[in-house]
């Protein structure tokens, strides 16, 4: 059995966390596992939501999935095109700035031959059948309510009503931490699936090393916090997504 949680956040907004968001769960799933979608009010509506968010989700792991499966012969064709257009502009074509229009030619065809593979792996009739094989298990999928992710809802409504600054300072620990909630017993699975949503962005891959990191000094906390504060206002970052992650 395989849960996803459609956390709501507001009306207008639904966090969707499902093991999908982890590519290796592509090459891992059981085509006889059972969906289970869970959230906190069953309607029509959110059951629609929870469905696009679904496919989307593995639109995302498939093409992240084949892009590594391809990775290689991927990186072998970006070489060869830049090897035989270094070498076809050097010998063939004569100009005035020898080697460094060759360079540039060499690397934009390299550029180019590494994009075009990129898309074309996308749409492989491998990637095609794990999407279908996938989507068709979504259609299936059983979809429950669980009061339980009440509390989930409930802490990161308490985050969003909470000053940035406020935020920025308890997440860094140049203030006092939040304090200690008792949340339901799926929060490990939670954390496992916040870390992948957050870990889509590479921007929080830093971020929440140096949170982890309970070592830092005052000032360093200082600085942390200064960071977090400017990056929330300039909506580079998510505070109460990232407050609700580090209380799991």
């Amino acid at each position: 059995m395989k849960p996803f949680y459609a956390v709501r956040r507001n009306q207008n907004d639904i966090i969707m966390l499902s093991p999908f968001l982890d590519t290796r769960q592509v090459i891992s799933w059981d085509d006889e596992d059972i969906i289970i979608g869970t959230s906190s009010a069953g309607d029509t509506a959110l059951k629609e939501t929870i469905e696009y968010r679904l496919y989307s989700a593995i639109d995302y792991a498939v093409d992240g999935w084949i892009q590594e499966l391809k990775y290689i012969p991927r990186l072998i064709n970006s070489a060869l095109a830049f090897l035989v257009t270094y070498f076809f502009f050097s010998f063939v074509v004569r100009d005035p700035f020898p080697v460094i229009d060759e360079m540039l030619l060499a690397g934009g065809a390299a550029v180019a031959v590494y994009l075009w593979t990129a898309a074309k792996n996308r749409k492989s009739d491998l990637a095609m059948k794990r999407r279908l094989e996938l989507k068709n298990l979504v259609d299936e999928a059983e979809f429950i309510t669980d009061e339980s992710l009440d509390e989930y809802e409930k802490l990161l409504h308490l985050y969003d009503e909470m000053a940035p600054l406020t935020l920025a300072d308890k997440l860094s620990g140049n203030d006092e931490r939040f304090e200690t909630v008792r949340l339901p017993d799926n929060r490990n699975i939670m954390k496992e699936y916040m870390f992948n949503y957050l870990q889509q962005e590479d921007r929080y891959k830093k971020i929440l090393s140096l949170l982890e990191d309970t070592h830092n000094s005052d000032s360093s906390k200082e600085r942390l916090s200064a960071r977090l504060l400017t990056m929330a206002k300039n909506r580079k970052i998510d505070l109460p997504l990232l407050a609700l992650y580090m209380n799991l």
